[in-house]
């Protein structure tokens, strides 16, 4: 078994309130799902997110369970998405266990046996660029010889598939 931690949010379509005092929702959620999880509640967005630390056999078959068993509650939630899909420099350095100036001499080409880790998809300033967790985890293993662990690889490619089916 291989355990993950993982985030899900989904969008609060109901008629019920994030109310402090009416927790009967929360409590339908954490009996739902088997898993250990943390309730993040967003007032403002009227969001829920899931925060999980789960094993299982794959990514994808605990991110799916999960979704499953959220539906089966007969909350009215729609799906926005899992997380982590896209990761920072702060991100892949705690994840990776590198330096944030490796990870941007990486960056760079200024250091790593190959050019640069591949381009991110969202760039700004200020650090600010984002990549997709799995091709930055598939990189530092492959391309600079980094002990990543598959679950990670897996975790990173089953995020990304959960949010192109799921989220439109």
């Amino acid at each position: 078994m291989k355990e993950f931690e993982y985030y899900i949010t989904y969008q609060n379509l109901g008629c019920y309130s994030l109310d402090e005092h009416d927790n009967a929702w929360s409590d339908l959620l954490l009996e739902a799902t088997e898993f250990e999880a943390t309730i993040l509640e967003n007032k403002i967005y009227n969001t829920i997110t899931l925060w999980l630390m789960t094993e299982g056999e794959s990514a994808k078959e605990v991110i799916n369970r999960t979704i499953s068993q959220v539906s089966e509650t007969g909350l009215n939630l729609s799906l926005k998405g899992a997380a982590p899909e896209f990761v920072s420099i702060n991100q892949l350095s705690e994840l990776f266990d590198v330096s944030k100036q490796n990870i941007q001499a990486y960056m760079t080409g200024k250091r790593g046996k190959r050019k640069g880790i591949p381009p991110s998809p969202y760039s700004g300033v200020n650090d600010s660029s984002m990549w997709l967790l799995s091709e930055a985890a598939q990189w530092l293993r492959n391309k600079e010889n980094h002990e990543i662990a598959d679950s990670l690889i897996d975790l990173g490619h089953a995020i990304r598939e959960t949010n192109s089916a799921h989220i439109h």
